[in-house]
């Protein structure tokens, strides 16, 4: 479900280490880890890959569990991202994360 609206979205923007394979998640067990670059349009698309998996399976992202890890180099747009995201803000290490570059 992600990856499509991944492919339907224009705004979405790989992370630039995950680009070339297509990468965007990372699962074990009950954690995730979604990776993009740190760009609201991007951060959005997780919100609605979440929120529709939410609407669809009854599981939520656990608020208290789940954080933001945004690199030193976009601190500038922090504050829209964790809006966008509504994830706190975490700092590694972490068991479930947006890592946002």
């Amino acid at each position: 479900m992600m990856q499509q609206l991944i492919d339907q979205n224009e705004g979405f923007s790989y992370h630039w280490r995950c680009k070339e394979l297509g990468l965007f998640q990372l699962c074990f067990a009950d954690d995730l880890l979604l990776f993009c670059k740190a760009d609201v349009d991007s951060v959005q698309v997780f919100r609605r890959g979440l929120d529709e998996f939410a609407k669809l399976s009854g599981l939520h992202a656990n608020l208290q569990k789940s954080h933001l890890i945004i690199s030193r180099s976009a601190q500038e747009e922090r504050e829209h991202l964790i809006a966008a995201l509504q994830f706190q803000e975490g700092h590694l290490p972490l068991s479930t994360s947006a890592f946002l570059y």
